[in-house]
């Protein structure tokens, strides 16, 4: 779920802990983008709203359609389309928020952290901007900022999603190596939103590592509902089938991962008896 900011934007979240396809390599030189006012040359009408004169709803229109291009996968386009909403409006927040997650994109991370930047000095309660600077930071090795920033997107009382920041916290925590902060986290995304897919297996990982295989079993059977088997999945559907000695799931769960993933970690670790 991959909410970024207003209109079609509401559509787009990483996650993480989500991806998009598309869009290898770093930004050139040539498509950095100058955040100073617009000058040269504009055209009289613009290709998507005429010739409205309204700059505001016409950088939300280019900011739109940046983030269909954005969800396509094709990178450049979206990026030429927030460059156009820059030049016509530079002080609309989304437009930097969408493009930190573009340069997140492209492996520009010091031209992602500074549109994050800038995005929140335009409007620093914005929950999808929190969130998604939470996840970049997350993501480059400053996880301890990152969860201050989702922290700030779950306190707004407008927030639609509070469960994903809460969810990717967790995540945050465990890379921390910090299980019990995570639980917490995992445990709050679910309160909010029981099916939040996201959550269900860190945490089912997490209650099955206390003991608690009950309640493990039983956030693994909702994720089953609610997706297909994958690896993950399989790799706690053994583990907890080992932990209660149930020898036919185990062996079933066993050859479905041997299977679908035989160079996986997970198979690596039955063949050494690993089963954490």
């Amino acid at each position: 779920m991959k909410t970024i900011g207003w209109g079609l934007l509401s559509v787009l979240t990483v996650a993480l802990l989500c991806g998009c396809g598309g869009g290898a390599g770093l930004v050139s030189s040539e498509s950095r983008l100058d955040y100073g006012p617009a000058e040269g040359n504009r055209e009289s009408t613009d290709p998507i709203l005429g010739d409205r004169k309204d700059a505001r709803s016409r950088a939300i229109a280019h900011t739109d359609l940046a983030a269909a291009y954005f969800e396509k996968g094709e990178m450049a386009i979206a990026l030429e389309e927030t460059r156009i909403a820059l030049r016509i409006d530079d002080s609309y927040p989304p437009i930097y928020n969408l493009l930190g997650l573009i340069q997140m994109q492209l492996k520009d991370p010091a031209q992602a952290r500074a549109s994050f930047e800038r995005a929140l000095r335009l409007d620093s309660r914005d929950p999808d901007i929190n969130h998604n600077f939470g996840r970049f930071l997350c993501q480059n090795g400053s996880e301890t900022e990152g969860i201050r920033y989702f922290m700030n997107a779950v306190q707004n009382p407008l927030y639609k999603s509070p469960a994903r920041s809460y969810g990717a916290a967790g995540a945050c925590y465990q890379s921390l190596k910090r299980d019990d902060d995570a639980f917490d986290m995992y445990d709050r995304a679910l309160k909010l939103d029981p099916n939040y897919q996201a959550a269900l297996l860190p945490h089912a990982t997490l209650l099955m590592r206390r003991g608690a295989l009950d309640e493990a079993s039983a956030l693994l059977v909702r994720y089953n509902r609610l997706a297909r088997p994958n690896m993950d999945s399989l790799w706690l559907t053994v583990r907890i089938a080992h932990r209660r000695g149930d020898a036919q799931t185990e062996k079933d769960a066993s050859a479905a991962l041997r299977r679908t993933y035989p160079d996986s970690e997970p198979v690596r670790a039955m063949d050494r008896g690993d089963f954490r």
